[in-house]
This record gives structure tokens, C-alpha cells and sequence, in this order.
């Protein structure tokens, strides 16, 4: 074979295969064209369509074939866009975009659309630009998520910030720029430290709770509360962490949620304080009830033994210290009861200005003469429904705990004002109901107290003065009496600055004010009824029967509501007055009562409680005329009210 026709033939095949590698090459690239998810589109230097793929004629809702020959900006008119491609084929430099809005001319019911796209241009041998290739992908979906998530994550009121693994932060929601007041740019690249916990060292070193750290180390979420002091306030923040990984699964960063707590915690601890003191104000209620009932005995025994001795026997000394100290005995109940919410309150309107003014003088006598007073009452009206005895012994008690607070003297100031509790105020405070309130200052100069110290004021029994010196009630009662009002007391205090509490009470609209009448002498009188009594207390019982049939009634007993029915029963004809304890075991006295009137309408009776009227009425009776003895009775006191109720 000649040797040039054997390189024809090579030189041939050759050709043949690489003929048959570009057909292979077109085909390939023809498929990734038509069914490529991106739309394509190639042009020539003046902008007009070559040819697009079947993707970018589909989103135009048109055929493949419609494009060839037409100008881009023809069918998309858009000068932004259009200087854009004069740009690359001037320059010969592509061009690239990341959710680019545009929005179809023909198409306005489809709204904006976003693209990334690219415009590259195509060059010939000598360098110039013979054509340009637009790639297009729709993102509007994927961009409508972030919208919607970003939209979320900004409209949450917790602070949100995304933390890498040197605790810098990338990413701050609106709510966490708000909390630190600061702009994006002075937030991000900021160490988490530095802005969310106030502190210039790291707070993920031990021995601090950091739940970005635990979720970095453990994978899991943690929730942890900070407290920390900025400007002189304590600040709580409650702050959650959760992790997020990447495809692998490895953790890349950490979410952070940070929520400021501190008017929550202010009213769980209003609240702690209010459901403790309530705790404390029931036992010391039931004990002041007890304690009645034996005070009732010595009292009324001794008064009876008083009564049938000459003026002049030398043991009557004796008794008249046993009363005096049962006397005494009795105002610690009072106190029990006042601290408690269950003394007997007699509210009236009344000009708190005037209440202020007429305790002045008693107030002068109880701070003593180093110790300077001074008034400072508004002008406007300040009417409260009140009782004027109990609003005189707040005073006298702050009175006194501030003359203790001040041994080498000092000044008191009592300052009155009307006050508009609002929202606002309310969720500052943790306390109140909107509304108009007389407000009362009694602020002190003496030596003030801690804040452990103030927290226990108003408990029972706490105090901070000497063996002897104090019972330890005088706020207690003071506190009792307010909160009786439906008002609201308050105090701030340091070491060194003195005291001062706040007292609200609400106001209201009246022309008549109380007027306090001297009370009347008692003479007692007896009968010859005959009563039935029914007190589970025999020592009680014991005197009341002796007391009364020593002024000549007739007296049937029973130790409870159901022997108290049997007997009425019995003897229905012949009982003229019911005399019944209140609270008993088996059947309570009014129980026992109403089970008596159904047989006998027409029976009078008279309840003895160790809790006051106000109280019992609030509490279990529901008639409002029903006639009550409050224990401890002295028998004066007993032998009035049977006659009272017997000559109805």
C-alpha cells in the first residue's frame, strides 16, 4: 500500500471520530439545554434571542420557537437591566446576581419574582464578544421562606442571637438590638458575653451555668437564669440554647434566646410574700381565736370574782393586775387578728387629712421631744372608706418604729397626696388596681435597713430590737389593717439613709364623714329567761352559766350543735335565748341554729365567736341582722348584749 493513501486513511478515521465525539459532545450538551431545571438563554451582542431553552420559555408560558430573533428588551422592557447587558458586552466581564426582583409585564397578577442569575459573556478568536449566555434560577420560593422566617424571628419579643464556637455573634433579631440598645454593626463580631450578661470576662468559664456552652459540648438544649446588676438594678434574663448543625451533623453554631424576666420575678416574689404573710396571717388568726376562749375564762372569772368582793379587801389588788394582764393579753389578740385581717373593722368615710391632724398631738407625745414632726397633707380631697381608730393606729405604729429607729433623734414626716395608680404603674410595681389612691408617706431619718431586713418586716414576731423592747407586731398590725382596707404598703430603706413606707389607699366620693361618739357606760341587768348554751369550751361554758345565773336566768347547757339541737327539742316551750359558740365540733352554731328555727321560727339568739363579726359574716353567715358577743366577754359585756337580743 502506498504510504500516503495508509495517512489518508488515518487522517480520515480520525476525523470520523472526532466528528462522531462532537455529535456525542452536541447531544449531551442539547440534553443538559432542553431539561436543565435552569433557564437558559443565548443572545447575540444587540440583545437579540439565538435560541433559549425549554425551562425559560415554560416560566414565559410560551414555546421555545416564539423567542429566536426577538430583542430581550422587547419583551421585557427594563432600562436597570438593559444597561446591565450593554456593560458586559462592552467589557467582556460577566455579570452575577443573587435574588434579583423582577416582576412579568404580561404577567402582573404573578407579583414579584426573585432570581439569582448570571450574564456571561461569549468570545471569538480575537477576543470580542460574539454572544452572551443568560442563566436563570427562580428563588422566589426560597426567598419567600427567609421572609417568612425572618418575619417570625423579628417579631418574637425574646432577643435572639446566633453564636459561633468563639461565642462572637453573627446574627441579632430587632428584639436583642433593642434589649442592648446598640445598632447591627456595634452588635455583630461582639463576644455574647460583652453585651447579654454585662460582663467583661467570658461567663462560659466555670464555675457559671453557660447553656451555649453546655449545647456546644452536649448537642442538647439549656435553659439557665442570669442576675445580674447594671446601674445600680438587678436585672434577670432567662436564657435558652439550642444547637445547629450541618450536614455531617456536627454542631457549627448555637442559637441563644435570651428573655428579660425581671418584672416576672418581681411579681413572683410580690406574690411568695403575699401567699407567705397569708400563711402566717391564718395561724395567727387561729391562734388569737384559741387564745380568746381561755382569755374569756380568766377574764370572766375574775371579773366575777371582782364583782362579789368589797372595794376594800386587800386581795382585790390581785385581781385588778389579773385583768390588767388579761387586759394586755387581749390586745396581743387584737394585734393577732388586726396582722391577720380578722379584727373587727367599723369603715366609715373619712377625711384622711383629718385623721392625720387629729393624731398629731398623740403622735408628738409618742416620738418625744428629739424627734422633729412634720405634716406635708395636700390640699385635694382624700376621702377614704376607712375606719378613723384603726388608720390612727398605722400611724402611731410607724410613729414608734421610727422613734426606735432614731435614739439620738432626727425627723419624722407624714405627707399626704392623691395618687392615679395606672397600667403603667402597676406593671413597674407588681401590685395595685387602677384607680385613684390616697397616697401617705411616713418617712424617717433613722437607721434604716437592709434589704434581708425588710423583707420580714411585716411578719409576726420579727423584730430587730432587744429582748423586752418589742413584740414584734407593731407592722405586722400595720400591714394587717392596710391590706384590711384594700390598700397596698410599701417600704424602701437602706443602712445609714433612713425609711420610708407607702401606703395606698383607694379613694372614694362622699359628702359624710365619720363621727367617733364617746361609748356609754354599761350598767348590767338580769332576767329570768331561761337561756340555752351551747360552747364546746368548758371553762367558757362554765362561766357563762355562772354569770348568768347569777343574775337570775334560767340555763340549760350543751357541748356541741347536735346536743344543743336535742336539747332545744326537748325543752322548746321553756328556751327563750339561744347562747351558742360559733365554731364547734360535730354541728357549728349556726348549723345548730337554722335546724332550731325550722321548728321554731320565732327563737332569738346570740353567737359568741372568737373571730370578729365582720369575719364570721364574711365567712359562714349569710344574714346580716344576726346579733354576735366577741370573745374574750367580759361579764358585763355578756350580760348586755343577752339582755339586748331578749328585749328585741
Amino acid at each position: 500500500m502506498h504510504p500516503d493513501k495508509g495517512v489518508a486513511e488515518r487522517r480520515s478515521k480520525n476525523i470520523r471520530d472526532m466528528e462522531k465525539e462532537l455529535r456525542e459532545a452536541n447531544r449531551l450538551l442539547e440534553t443538559i439545554f432542553d431539561h436543565t431545571h435552569l433557564m437558559l438563554a443565548y443572545l447575540d451582542p444587540q440583545f437579540n434571542f439565538i435560541r433559549v431553552n425549554r425551562a425559560y420559555a415554560v416560566a414565559d408560558g410560551q414555546e421555545p420557537s416564539y423567542f429566536p430573533g426577538k430583542n430581550h428588551f422587547d419583551l421585557y422592557p427594563d432600562t436597570g437591566n438593559e444597561a446591565i447587558f450593554r456593560r458586559v458586552a462592552e467589557t467582556g466581564e460577566p455579570y452575577i446576581a443573587f435574588s434579583k426582583p423582577f416582576k412579568y409585564a404580561r404577567y402582573p397578577e404573578r407579583g414579584a419574582s426573585y432570581w439569582d442569575w448570571s450574564l456571561v459573556p461569549v468570545k471569538d478568536e480575537s477576543g470580542a464578544v460574539s454572544s452572551l449566555l443568560l442563566t436563570l434560577l427562580n428563588v422566589t420560593g426560597l426567598r419567600n421562606a427567609e421572609e417568612f422566617l425572618n418575619n417570625i424571628l423579628e417579631s418574637i419579643n425574646e432577643g435572639l442571637i446566633v453564636l459561633d464556637r468563639e461565642y462572637r455573634i453573627v446574627s441579632a433579631n430587632r428584639a436583642y438590638l433593642g434589649m442592648v440598645a446598640l445598632p447591627p454593626d456595634k452588635v455583630i463580631g461582639r463576644h455574647c458575653y460583652e453585651l447579654s450578661c454585662y460582663a467583661d470576662e467570658p461567663c462560659h468559664e466555670p464555675p457559671v451555668n453557660c447553656p451555649v456552652k453546655y449545647t456546644f459540648e452536649t448537642g442538647k438544649p439549656h435553659t439557665a437564669l442570669f442576675v445580674r446588676k447594671v446601674a445600680g438594678k438587678l436585672l434577670y434574663a432567662e436564657t435558652k440554647s439550642y444547637p445547629m448543625r450541618n450536614a455531617e451533623g456536627d454542631i457549627v453554631s448555637v442559637i441563644e434566646i435570651i428573655n428579660d424576666v425581671t418584672e416576672k420575678c418581681k411579681l413572683e416574689e410580690h406574690l411568695l410574700q403575699a401567699q407567705k404573710m397569708e400563711a402566717v396571717g391564718h395561724l395567727a388568726g387561729g391562734v388569737a381565736h384559741d387564745f380568746n376562749n381561755i382569755l374569756t375564762a380568766i377574764i370572766g372569772y375574775t371579773s366575777v370574782m371582782q364583782m362579789k368582793m368589797r372595794h376594800d379587801d386587800p386581795l382585790r389588788t390581785n385581781l385588778d393586775q389579773i385583768l390588767a394582764s388579761a387586759d394586755r393579753a387581749a390586745g396581743l389578740t387584737q394585734s393577732l387578728l388586726a396582722f391577720s385581717r380578722k379584727q373587727t373593722a367599723n369603715p366609715a368615710p373619712v377625711n384622711l387629712n383629718t385623721v392625720i391632724e387629729k393624731t398629731k398631738m398623740f403622735l408628738l407625745r409618742v416620738i418625744g421631744e428629739q424627734i422633729e414632726l412634720k405634716t406635708e397633707l395636700t390640699d385635694r380631697e382624700l376621702t377614704v372608706m376607712a375606719d378613723p381608730v384603726q388608720l390612727e393606729q398605722v400611724l402611731i405604729n410607724l410613729a414608734t418604729n421610727a422613734r426606735d429607729a432614731m435614739p439620738g433623734g432626727g425627723s419624722l414626716t407624714i405627707s399626704s397626696e392623691l395618687m392615679k395608680l395606672d397600667d403603667e404603674f402597676i406593671l413597674a410595681h407588681g401590685f395595685g388596681e387602677p384607680g385613684d389612691y390616697a397616697f401617705i408617706f411616713v418617712t424617717d431619718s433613722g437607721i434604716g435597713m437592709d434589704a434581708k431586713t425588710i423583707e420580714r418586716i411585716f411578719e409576726p414576731f420579727f423584730t430587730t430590737k432587744e429582748v423586752g423592747k418589742g413584740t414584734g407586731l407593731g407592722l405586722s398590725i400595720v400591714y394587717g389593717i392596710v391590706k384590711q382596707h384594700n390598700g397596698y404598703i410599701t417600704c424602701y430603706s437602706e443602712p445609714g439613709k433612713g425609711t420610708t413606707f407607702r401606703i395606698y389607699l383607694p379613694t372614694i366620693k362622699s359628702d359624710k364623714v365619720r363621727e367617733i361618739k364617746a361609748a356609754e357606760a354599761v350598767v348590767p341587768t338580769g332576767g329570768t329567761e331561761t337561756i340555752l348554751i351551747a360552747e364546746d369550751d368548758d371553762a367558757v361554758r362554765k362561766f357563762e352559766r355562772q354569770v348568768l345565773e347569777g343574775f337570775g336566768y334560767r340555763v340549760l347547757e350543751a357541748v356541741n350543735g347536735e346536743e344543743a339541737v336535742e336539747t332545744f327539742m326537748e325543752n322548746m316551750d321553756r328556751i327563750d335565748l339561744l347562747l351558742f359558740d360559733f365554731i364547734m365540733p360535730r354541728m357549728n352554731g349556726w348549723e345548730a341554729y337554722e335546724k332550731i328555727r325550722e321548728a321554731r321560727p320565732d327563737i332569738r339568739v346570740l353567737f359568741a365567736s372568737g373571730y370578729p363579726e365582720d369575719y364570721i359574716h364574711k365567712k359562714e353567715i349569710p344574714e346580716k341582722d344576726v346579733k354576735m358577743v366577741l370573745k374574750p366577754i367580759p361579764p358585763t359585756t355578756l350580760l348586755k348584749k343577752v339582755r339586748e337580743v331578749l328585749d328585741q
